[in-house]
Order: C-alpha cells, then structure tokens, then sequence
C-alpha cells in the first residue's frame, strides 16, 4: 500500500529576488525531516536550532526544547496576549502529518533565530502515488539562490547583493574573502544539482539534529 505524500510550497519571506522551492515529501516523516529538506533545499547546513509555527493547531514545533523559555512565552500569551499558548512538542517525535492535513494548511519554519530566517510553508496537494514515494524528497521547481548563512538574515542578504552589484571596494573584497568567491548570482537555481545530492543532504542533517542538546 502506498503512503501519503504531500507536495508543499516554500516561501523565504522577504526575499528579492522571489526565492521558493516546491517539493514533494512523505506525509508520515517527521517534522525534523521537513525542517532539514528545507535547510538543504534553501542553501542552509544545519548550524542553527528552528522551530515551526503551526497557528491552526497551536503547535510550536521545536528541536531544542527550552522549558524556561516556552514557559516565559506561554506567561506573555496569556497575561499579555490573553490567549491561549501553542503547545511546544518536538520536531523529532511529530509527523508532517499532525501537522497539515489538508490543502490550503499552512505553517511557518523559522530557522536561525539570530538572523531570523522565515519560510512560509503551504500544502498544495496531497497524493496517494508509490512513484512519488520512492523518490521524496524531491524538488518539482523552484527559484533563487536561497540563504547564506551568518549574515544578518535578509538585510543582510541583501547588502550582499549590492555589494556584489557594484562588484568593487573594501567591503566587497571583505565579502569575496569570506564566501570565496568574486561572483554570486542570486537568481540562480539548478533544480538537477539540488536533487542529486538532496537524499544524503537530509540524512545528514536529521543526524546532525537528533541530539537533543543541540
């Protein structure tokens, strides 16, 4: 019997040039498994903790579970907010699937919360097929180059692209030295090369991502 799979749209919020992937995943894989095909997907390496928001179940899915914090936050929702708090759970133990079930679902991945990184996350299609099965993750389409990461988020993002842009000065030969390299192309997107490696990408992310204590 062939499993679910969902094709979901990504969106880097804020992005210019328009930077999305639309792929196809297995709905019963866990949350942690989307949230390392998404880094991989988006030019990321897994250095940074994330967590999805997930507003029509109320689920902030974490991989780093901070008891403190989350209590600190369910206190401002509801002496401030005067709302009901998002129950925190983790992203290794739910599955895509308890958290989209329908299209049209959404949810938010927030990755790197000191560049603040924000992808939107739509389920366009649900599909029952073993041939998508056997192949998922994997990317239908896409557009722009995607995250660099440490540098400031998208402001920072693109600072860089205007300093790649007049292609000249200390700041872009500061910038040369650091990515090694005297050209980016930030419309770039090579949906082959993606696909290629992306199998071994996300195993070695979700490795990177099982110890708690991340």
């Amino acid at each position: 019997m062939s499993k679910t799979v969902y094709k979901l749209n990504v969106q880097l919020k804020g992005a210019k040039p328009e930077c999305f992937r639309t792929f196809i995943i297995r709905s019963d894989c866990k949350m942690m498994t989307l949230a390392s095909t998404i880094i991989a997907i988006f030019n990321g390496n897994a250095s940074h903790i994330y967590s999805f928001d997930v507003p029509a179940k109320k689920l902030d899915v974490q991989i780093y579970i901070d008891e403190g914090m989350n209590d600190s936050d369910d206190d401002f929702a509801i002496n401030v907010r005067h709302e009901q708090p998002s129950k925190h759970v983790d992203a290794r133990k739910y599955k895509i699937s308890d958290c989209f079930e329908k299209v049209g679902d959404e949810a938010a991945f927030l990755y790197d919360f000191g560049d603040g990184w924000q992808f939107d996350i739509r389920l366009q299609e649900i599909i029952e097929d073993q041939v998508y099965e056997e192949v998922s993750p994997w990317v239908l389409e896409g557009s722009g180059l995607g995250i660099i990461e440490d540098c400031g988020g998208i402001g920072g993002l693109e600072r860089i692209q205007e300093v790649f842009e007049q292609g000249e000065g200390e700041e872009y030969e500061g910038y040369c030295d650091w990515l090694g390299t005297s050209n980016i192309d930030f419309t770039k997107f090579n949906r082959t090369a993606i696909n290629k490696k992306l199998a071994k990408e996300v195993a070695k992310i979700d490795r990177a991502y099982k110890n708690p204590s991340l």
